[in-house]
């Protein structure tokens, strides 16, 4: 099991003074796959929150630039997190 506390904060290129601060924990069970581990399940609960929440729809509109989705970001920082882990328990 890996326990992660994540804040973030969200500001718009074209507008610094909106911002969306948030403060996300994140249970995950990792499984070992041969040399590699394996996110099996995630749990992500939000702590707290502050700011303009229009900030992050403004992703949603820019999606097809291809840029990742917020849960997409999320999944790559646990599983860079994870193989990290599982190198360093050997």
């Amino acid at each position: 099991m890996l326990d992660a506390l994540v804040e973030a904060q969200h500001v718009l290129k074209t507008d610094h003074s909106r911002s969306y601060l948030m403060k996300n924990r994140y249970d995950v069970k990792l499984v070992r796959q041969g040399e590699t581990g394996r996110i099996q399940h995630i749990v992500v609960d939000n702590v707290w929150r502050t700011g303009d929440p229009a900030v992050l729809a403004v992703f949603d509109l820019i999606r097809p630039l291809k840029l990742y989705s917020r849960a997409e970001c999320a999944q790559r920082l646990l599983r860079a997190v994870a193989r990290r882990l599982l190198r360093n328990l050997g």
